[in-house]
């Protein structure tokens, strides 16, 4: 079975559907990149989204793709995944407890626990 390479317009040709369904469709895609470890391809799908259609971008996204992430990545490229996201995703929010919270829930999820506990302890 050949695998599909992955470019820009497959982005675009996955986002088309997505912006006619509900932030749904969305998270899906996303999960399915993640869960594929197609970080690259993910992070293009969510800057893609923050700039066209923002309002799709919801806390649930964070936390597919924190979740991946800290599953498959080590402690440091979760956290600058994390800034990332505030930096170039999620534009024009302003981060606090909730999306902290999401954060310290990836660590948790994958129990990496000693990981939530310095994050919570670096930034109280």
């Amino acid at each position: 079975m050949a695998s599909k390479r992955w470019n820009s317009s497959n982005i675009r040709s996955i986002i088309k559907p997505i912006l006619s369904q509900v932030p749904d469709s969305f998270e899906k895609t996303l999960h399915i990149l993640a869960r594929m470890r197609y970080f690259d391809k993910a992070w293009e799908l969510m800057v893609e989204i923050g700039k066209t259609h923002p309002f799709l971008l919801t806390l649930k996204s964070m936390s597919i793709m924190l979740c991946r992430i800290a599953k498959f990545r080590s402690y440091e490229e979760t956290l600058d995944a994390f800034e990332k996201m505030e930096k170039r995703v999620f534009v024009g929010r302003k981060f606090g407890a909730e999306e902290f919270n999401v954060l310290l829930r990836a660590f948790c999820t994958v129990r990496k626990l000693k990981e939530a506990k310095s994050v919570f302890c670096k930034d109280a």
